[in-house]
C-alpha cells in the first residue's frame, strides 16, 4: 500500500526517534516494565500525535500465535538458516486484564483516552495534548507525518 502522507518504519522501543503516531499491537503482553514503555512513548510523541495500542484479552489467543512463530523459528533453524542464539526462548505471555489495561493506558498524561473491545481484544487511543509540556523538541515543520509500529516480531 502507497500513502504519500505518512512513513512508517520498525524502530527499538527503548530508543525512538520523535513521531506523530505510534501503532503497537500485542507488545504489552510481553513486557516487564509496561509502564516504562508507555513513559517512552508518550515522551516521543509529538504534541498532538497518537498512540494506539491493541492487546488481547485470553492467554489462548496470545500464546498461539507466538507458538506459530517458534514453530517457524524451529523449521528455519533445523534449515540452518538462522543460529538458536538468534532468539530469545524464554518469552513469557502476561495478558492484561481489562482493569490493569485500563490503569497502563491511563497511567500517562493523555489529553483523551478512548477505549473499547470486541470480543478477542482490547483496544486504545490515546492522544497527546498539542501545548504538552513535555518534550516539545519533538515539534517540526510540514513535512510528512511519521509513524512507528512496535508489534512483536520473533
Amino acid at each position: 500500500m502507497k500513502l504519500s502522507n505518512c512513513t512508517f518504519q520498525v524502530d527499538d522501543a527503548r530508543d525512538l526517534p520523535f513521531v506523530d503516531a505510534i501503532i503497537t499491537s500485542r507488545l504489552f503482553m510481553m513486557l516487564d516494565r509496561k509502564e516504562d514503555a508507555t513513559g517512552e512513548i508518550f515522551r516521543v510523541l509529538r504534541p498532538g500525535g497518537f498512540f494506539f495500542i491493541a492487546e488481547p484479552l485470553s492467554a489462548m489467543r496470545a500464546k498461539i500465535p507466538l507458538a506459530i512463530m517458534k514453530s517457524l523459528r524451529r523449521l528455519l533453524w533445523l534449515s540452518g538458516k538462522t543460529k538458536w542464539s538468534d532468539y530469545d526462548n524464554d518469552i513469557h505471555v502476561h495478558v492484561l486484564t481489562p482493569e490493569a489495561f485500563s490503569r497502563l493506558v491511563h497511567s500517562q498524561p493523555w489529553e483523551r483516552v478512548v477505549q473499547w473491545q470486541s470480543h478477542h481484544y482490547q483496544y486504545a487511543v490515546c492522544s497527546k495534548g498539542l501545548t504538552s509540556r513535555l518534550d516539545a523538541t519533538g515539534l517540526r515543520g510540514a513535512s510528512a507525518p511519521n509513524a512507528i509500529n512496535l508489534d512483536f516480531v520473533i
